[in-house]
């Protein structure tokens, strides 16, 4: 079985397996807890704690907790009076694939976002290494470098090299996060050109090239395909409603197929990336979603459960090219998705779930259906099996 890291209704961490056998408290500080994050090696959990409202002034901090000894420690607190970076998101926590480093998206009293990078069993707290609005992030393979976009313009920290950020080439506000190729140090990222046109490049920070994959009109987020082969990419959203048209299967010679014609609002390659996991409407409704999977060779969809998610879970959902790298919904061996909200069709508009009414759900892909595992409003897999 494999663990899951969860906030439960009353805002406090838990542990428990994707059947929601025994859960076990985390104990942590504070009134409330938020975001777990696991270490790539599934020893380490970190999350947000917090005294104060859900994005309210206060003590808010990032406390990282040590499963094999049960010891928690506080690795960063926010300025007295500063905010969190979102409604109900004190922080975003990124590990570096290594696990020696944990990268921070905090906000400071000034209302600016700040990256920080903490190091793993080191003293002292997180260093300060780039800021900028809005602010996104993403680790290299070999986590030597790490990749911001702020606000229109890229910065590249090298922590073998010099620390001072680098600006790298191509500037874009029609996207929200880069990423790197799960192969060599090979960075995806979109350039803005005229007339809103955007252009999704490969730089190889290595040998100092860059070339152009793909050029679509307006907005776009991508994801690279775990054997980096590929990119998924999803592009002209439908007015102010985050909703995509589509996904678009681009191989690394620039050739492109829609392989999913409905409205996109999220997708997460399966590990082994033979599948997409995507977040759909609801067939007729505008009260609930559901998630639809495609095969990637053949372009065949078919569809899973209807729910409504909870605020956790469409943040996820509305930043997924920034949340596939920290929470990503597919379990490690890829049989299951898991999610929060509250199952079933709703036509409506309708509210979504409250604390009370969420429940953190497993769901089999290919058989069984979807699971309740504990009452809560976000849960994240562990990278173990």
């Amino acid at each position: 079985m494999t663990e899951i890291a969860y906030i439960n209704e009353s805002m406090k961490a838990f542990l428990t397996n994707d059947s929601g056998n025994s859960p076990v408290p985390l104990n942590g500080p504070g009134d409330a807890q938020s975001w777990p994050t696991w270490s790539p090696n599934g020893r380490y959990v970190v999350y947000s704690a917090f005294s104060s409202g859900m994005n309210g002034h206060g003590r808010i901090g990032v406390y990282l907790h040590d499963l094999s000894s049960g010891d928690t420690e506080r690795i960063f607190a926010n300025e007295s009076g500063s905010d969190g970076i979102a409604r109900r998101t004190p922080h975003y926590v990124l590990w570096s694939p290594n696990g020696k480093m944990i990268s921070l998206v905090v906000r400071s009293k000034a209302e600016d976002l700040s990256g920080l990078v903490y190091r793993v069993g080191e003293q002292g707290p997180p260093k300060l290494v780039h800021d900028g609005f809005p602010l996104f992030s993403s680790w290299s393979r070999n986590s030597r470098f790490l990749l911001f976009h702020a606000g229109a313009e890229h910065y590249l920290v090298d922590f073998e090299g010099e620390s001072t950020p680098r600006r790298m080439p191509g500037d874009s506000r029609l996207y929200m996060t880069p990423s790197w190729s799960p192969r060599g140090a090979v960075m995806g990222l979109l350039s803005e050109g005229k007339e809103y046109r955007s252009s999704l490049m490969l730089v190889d920070v290595e040998n100092l090239s860059a070339q152009t994959l793909v050029e679509f009109n307006g907005n776009g987020a991508f994801v690279w395909s775990p054997d980096g082969e590929s990119v998924a990419l999803t592009r002209e959203p439908q007015g102010e409603s985050r909703f995509y048209s589509g996904i678009w299967h681009v191989t690394l010679d620039g050739v492109e197929r829609k392989i999913v014609n409905d409205m996109v609002l999220a997708f997460f390659w399966s590990p082994s990336g033979k599948h997409i996991a995507y977040v759909t409407t609801s067939e007729g409704a505008e009260g609930s979603v559901r998630w639809g999977l495609v095969d990637v060779e053949s372009g065949e969809s078919r569809y899973l459960s209807d729910f409504r998610p909870t605020e956790e879970q469409l943040s996820v959902f509305m930043f997924f090219d920034q949340y596939v790298q920290s929470h990503n919904p597919w379990s490690p061996d890829g049989s299951s998705l898991i999610y929060s909200g509250a199952l079933g069709y709703i036509k409506g508009r309708d509210p979504l779930p409250g604390q009370d009414d969420a429940r953190v759900i497993v769901e089999n892909v290919t058989a069984g259906g979807p699971t309740e595992v504990a009452r809560g409003i976000l849960g994240t897999w562990s990278p173990k099996t």
